[in-house]
């Protein structure tokens, strides 16, 4: 043996362990690490699947409202037109102009109630209501707009 250099059969016993531990590690995981990220993995997928149901429910209920204010506009516009037109504002009540309501929306329906407001303008405004109804995964729903429409006067 040399001096100075470590002994051969020292060295040997660490590096078989080192090995050995070496090689169970990499033979692949246990079944109980397989399990819990399967579990993790299917807590995960099973959020998303419920963040996309809540987003298509939450997009369905946007588009039936964006449609309803459309409808709801389109029949305050026709009413508010009459009135800058010249039509009395009894005449509104008794036949309301309101294309809105005659044409068909499949999935929609459309109501118009009107008030006359007596007041110190001589009865030129009207209280109009629009209900806009629709039924949606079996459920109705409705949206209510309410505004007063008066005639407007020619500034000479």
């Amino acid at each position: 043996l040399q001096s100075g250099g470590p002994d051969p059969r020292e060295s040997r016993q660490p590096m078989e362990f080192e090995m050995n531990a070496r090689s169970r590690n990499q033979a692949g995981f246990s079944l109980l690490e397989v399990l819990v990220a399967l579990s993790i993995l299917t807590l995960g997928i099973s959020s998303v699947i419920g963040l996309f149901t809540a987003a298509t429910a939450a997009h369905r209920r946007a588009i039936h409202h964006s449609q309803a204010s459309a409808l709801a506009e389109w029949a305050l516009a026709d009413i508010e037109s009459a009135l800058i037109l010249g039509m009395e504002p009894e005449k509104i009540i008794e036949s309301p102009p309101v294309e809105v309501m005659r044409r068909d929306w499949p999935g929609y329906t459309v109501e118009v109630q009107m008030l006359p407001i007596a007041g110190e303008t001589g009865g030129d405004e009207i209280f109009v209501e629009v209900s806009i109804l629709w039924r949606s995964r079996g459920k109705e729903s409705r949206l209510d707009f309410q505004q007063i429409l008066a005639r407007r006067t020619r500034i000479r």
